[in-house]
């Protein structure tokens, strides 16, 4: 009986939560949409991409300001507006859909009257995507950029002409990462340095995907966005990889309400044809995923034995007492021990693919330390960027928790990248504060899917390389 109420309890508060005007978010976006060029190819679907997704917002409860075949001057205007809105806002979106490039690393948006031959043009006739970032810097607890921009150059031409023998390098091609801010969340069309198709239909394969997954109930964004990315990825046969970066604090869904529905027992009766299972039980998830009570997860996991979230809830159980008390953060650590299941992949440090990672080393000069089962930085010892890259084999797709075992951790972030898909920006963001063996342990840094037969795994640093000696994926 206490049970039912607790559950009760969760889903009472999650509906106020949604439904008081205490917690009403001031949202705002800025949707723009460039088509119909002047001075270089016009294209099709950026009108039709910005129109959509602005009515979906507008549903969504957003203020939206939507900008359709913007030339220079009027998407500047339009920037100085949103960023004024953005400063009394809690959430800020920027969509722009159109050409897009990079020149030495540097990312531009292009108005429709927009022309360039030379370098030195570039500032004058574009708009650098840094102006953007800054808008979303003025005061919005939660940012969000999605560019469906990632398009051939339009000026390519002309500006290897004139750029002559630096062209090769100064050229890119589609658009390169985005540094960003605390609470900001990126969305590229796809991965940086590559292309991103138009499509065939009425809006890109980006924008298709996204508006068929923005109002899903009780998806974040993350949750979002790998819907975006499976769905995309379908429509262009993995030709396009849609890319995401993440500095967010806090979740954030388009769309909370209604979902969710928690029942005693489950229903004989056939399931409605518009009715998720897998949204109900992420609902349900949500709503319990903080307690401190045994009980609670062991309802869910009864109720959706077979639910993605059970491993976490069970993962939630192993960590709380019998007495019901919540164990202190550094319980979600885990000791390594020999206990990890059979079914576990575990990849040594000692099987990188050193012809594809780059200035890092095993064993090495600090063997003698940390043993010659441990990867690091080569020598000399500098901030040079730094990568290590592993292959190997699931036996089923599905989804895994990544463990990684360190011999040693200061605060080192990394982004990990799995089958050519950024998946964390921020990985061993944490510091065990010492050397000891009692910090040589494997720290969980989140759940993936992987694909059945041969997958990849790439760790990426701008700075020194953390001591791994072992990656573990466990289903």
């Amino acid at each position: 009986m206490r049970v039912d109420l607790v559950f009760r309890i969760a889903i009472v508060l999650l509906a106020l939560a949604i439904t008081s005007p205490a917690f009403a978010e001031r949202k705002v976006a800025l949707v723009v949409g460039n088509s119909n060029y002047a001075n270089v190819v016009r294209l099709p679907n950026p009108r039709n991409d910005a129109g959509d997704v602005a009515a979906s917002l507008k549903t969504l409860g957003f203020d939206v300001t939507p900008g359709l075949d913007l030339d220079r001057n009027g998407l500047l205007n339009a920037l100085v507006a949103f960023g004024r809105a953005a400063e009394g806002a809690d959430v800020a979106l920027f969509f722009y859909a159109g050409h897009g490039l990079q020149v030495n690393g540097q990312n531009y948006l292009v108005p429709v009257d927009a022309k360039v031959e030379y370098e030195a043009e570039l500032d004058l006739a574009l708009v650098p995507v840094p102006l953007v970032m800054q808008q979303l810097a003025r005061g919005s607890r939660v940012n969000i950029v999605m560019l469906d921009a990632c398009r051939d150059n339009p000026f390519a031409k002309e500006l290897s002409r004139t750029l002559g023998t630096r062209s090769a390098s100064a050229l890119g091609r589609g658009l390169s990462r985005i540094q960003s801010a605390s609470g900001t969340f990126l969305a590229f069309a796809t991965q940086p340095d590559n292309v991103a198709q138009d499509g065939d239909g009425r809006n890109s394969p980006f924008t298709r995907a996204l508006l068929a997954n923005m109002a899903k109930p009780g998806l974040s964004l993350s949750d979002m966005m790998i819907e975006v990315r499976n769905d995309v990825m379908q429509q262009t046969n993995g030709k396009q990889v849609p890319w995401d970066s993440s500095s967010l604090t806090g979740r954030f869904s388009f769309k909370v309400e209604g979902t969710v529905t928690v029942t005693r027992e489950r229903s004989s009766e056939p399931a409605d044809s518009g009715t998720d299972t897998r949204l109900v039980e992420r609902g349900a998830w949500n709503a319990i995923q903080d307690s401190g009570d045994r009980s609670v997860f062991e309802r869910f996991l009864k109720d959706y034995p077979d639910s993605l979230y059970a491993p976490l809830a069970r993962e939630k159980l192993a960590k709380l007492t019998p007495e019901k008390r919540r164990e202190p953060e550094i319980a979600v650590a885990r000791p390594m021990q020999p206990q990890a299941s059979a079914r576990a992949i575990v990849v040594p440090a000692t099987s990188v693919n050193m012809k594809r990672s780059h200035h890092v080393e095993v064993g090495g000069g600090l063997a003698a330390a940390y043993g010659p089962d441990v990867i690091h930085n080569a020598p000399p010892y500098t901030l040079s960027a730094n990568a290590a890259e592993w292959t190997f084999a699931a036996p089923a797709a599905g989804l895994y928790q990544l463990d990684i075992e360190f011999a040693a951790l200061e605060r080192r972030p990394v982004n990990i990248t799995i089958n050519g898909v950024t998946v964390r920006a921020d990985g061993l963001n944490e510091t065990t504060g010492g050397w000891t063996p009692e910090y040589q342990q494997f720290r969980p840094q989140g759940w993936y899917g992987l694909r059945a037969g041969e997958n990849r795994i790439r760790l990426e640093t701008a700075s020194v390389f953390p001591h791994i000696r072992t990656l573990r994926f466990t289903p």
